[in-house]
């Protein structure tokens, strides 16, 4: 409707925290939609896995030329980057200047977060491919979650938003109200708007 030659796939990853008899447990090694195994380490880090299967599924049955997600996934962003900024963990370096210059045109501020391969060391496991966070605290969560979920796009250009602490406000301002805020709409309306460079 907006005239836009991009080409453009929503894959929500929506699922329920829920208890039950066949509810998941530390020590467990899950089968992802790629085939890779994961061992799960913290059952309150449910979140990437769902989204690591959205990635993966959406890869194999699109075959996009760049994906984006978004997801409300750490703490650890907000530890780092406050309620101010979105954490953007990028696998090149032109798409993730596109989503920042996006965020910017709209007043949805982005900061470049790390994404280098010592991230994934604590995700080795003896009993899976890969752990799906690390054990321990004080650790860079969210970005090994960003390592973790890296690994389910394979080559495919790649950009994950950190939204944790900019979902909400506790107080309107002059483009949200209170309480959720859409945190990435506009961001995303104007990279479609823009389109992306190579494609």
């Amino acid at each position: 409707r907006r005239g836009s030659g991009v080409p453009v796939v929503a894959v929500l990853a929506l699922a329920e925290n829920a208890i039950g008899a066949a509810s998941y447990r530390p020590g467990d090694v899950l089968t992802m939609a790629d085939g890779r195994t994961v061992e799960v380490v913290d059952t309150d880090a449910e979140g990437r896995l769902v989204l690591a299967d959205a990635l993966a599924w959406g890869v194999r049955a699109f075959g996009p030329r760049a994906v984006v997600d978004l997801a409300t996934l750490t703490g650890s962003i907000i530890v780092a980057l406050g309620h101010e900024m979105a954490g953007l963990f990028a696998s090149e370096d032109v798409l993730a200047a596109q989503v920042a210059g996006a965020g910017a045109a709209v007043g949805e501020m982005v900061w470049r977060m790390p994404l280098d391969a010592a991230y994934g060391v604590g995700l080795e496991s003896a009993v899976a491919d890969i752990r799906h966070c690390s054990e321990g605290r004080l650790v860079p969560d969210a970005c090994m979650a960003a390592r973790f979920l890296h690994g389910f796009v394979g080559e495919v250009p790649w950009v994950h938003l950190d939204i944790a602490g900019v979902e909400s406000h506790e107080a309107a301002d002059d483009r949200h109200a209170a309480g959720p805020s859409g945190w990435g709409v506009r961001l995303l309306d104007r990279l479609v708007r823009d389109g992306f460079e190579g494609g």
